[in-house]
């Protein structure tokens, strides 16, 4: 079965662009209910009664429908039928993006349903209360490919690809958290409804670890430094690093940052951590707390990357509105 939780459309979404609206999915998903053998029967009656099917491939920015392909033969009825085979979900989840695809079906111009199409693979039948998922995506595939419809495969490979990358990501970000955090993974990560967290528990196993001020900052630093790579848009487990680093003082975290050299990972959480939006939204006069050679070291890190919306970050924190200590 695929891995739900990393996929991009689901209403578990990973990134802070969305975790707003997940205490709101999760009550809707109480309310609806996942499809059930009866529910696939729709479908599968519908597919035989049906005399002719229509494929649209819809733009996701207008979400106007064009007809790429349309046929009343048996023979290819019979074949979408056989292609179609259903994965029954477990729990009751509905993608709310846009269909990239709409397969209709009819009877003597009467239109019996329709099936919408996410991410290739992903479907949604319209006497359905929620989505499943094609359990052998092959020969789905071939049956789009072989009437010119590739771009369902080429969505599935990249969700792949994504959910790969994701589950890397979030591997790497479990081997550079703090030992003493581990044992409270993933549970004591989650906000409550308020998008709230409780950091007490995260705070008592740090202290333990790290009895020391200065240390503690830097392990955090450290973490924070070894996320997915975006300073927005990045996993959602990734800020509640963000809401520790904020309970100490910037004056607390300079200190910390000057302590001593700092490691790679340690600059990019500094760096991070001062020219993103918690920050510099929180503390706006901070940023000319920060010393020059300090915004000089994070600047050069910096312009490393290739991810516009971290170099845009990173000059707006660290080449503007220099501190006063610089000349």
């Amino acid at each position: 079965m695929r891995d739900r939780f990393h996929a991009p459309c689901r209403f578990a979404v990973w990134f802070v662009l969305f975790t707003a609206s997940l205490a709101t999915t999760s009550i809707s998903a109480q309310q609806e209910r996942a499809p059930d053998q009866n529910d696939l029967n729709k479908l599968f009656d519908a597919i035989s009664e049906a005399d002719r099917v229509a494929v649209f491939r819809v733009d996701e920015g207008t979400e106007a429908e064009k007809l790429i392909y349309g046929s009343s033969k048996a023979t290819d009825l019979k074949a979408f039928r056989t292609a179609v085979r259903v994965e029954l979900p477990k729990e009751w989840f509905r993608c709310a993006c846009t269909p990239t695809t709409v397969i209709r079906l009819y009877k003597k111009g009467q239109a019996l349903g329709s099936l919408e199409v996410y991410a290739g693979a992903d479907i949604y039948f319209s006497a359905w209360q929620g989505d499943a998922v094609i359990a052998n995506p092959e020969p789905w595939f071939k049956w789009l490919d072989q009437r010119n419809i590739p771009w369902p495969r080429a969505e599935y490979n990249r969700e792949m690809a994504e959910e790969k990358a994701g589950r890397a990501a979030e591997e790497r970000w479990v081997k550079a958290m703090p030992t003493s955090l581990v044992p409270l993974w993933p549970d004591s990560f989650q906000p409550d409804a308020l998008m709230n967290y409780d950091l007490g528990p995260l705070d008592a196993a740090l202290n333990r670890e790290y009895p020391d001020k200065d240390i503690r900052i830097r392990s955090l630093l450290a973490w924070y430094g070894s996320g997915a790579g975006p300073w927005s848009g990045y996993p959602a487990y990734e800020e509640v690093t963000t809401k520790l680093l904020l309970e100490y003082s910037t004056p607390e975290l300079l200190l910390a940052v000057q302590s001593s050299p700092m490691s790679e990972e340690q600059i990019e959480g500094s760096a991070r951590l001062f020219a993103g939006w918690d920050f510099r939204h929180t503390r706006p006069a901070d940023n000319a707390l920060l010393p020059v050679e300090l915004k000089r070291l994070l600047l050069n890190h910096s312009l490393k990357s290739t991810d516009q919306d971290k170099l845009e970050r990173a000059r707006r924190a660290f080449a503007a509105n220099p501190s006063p200590q610089s000349p």
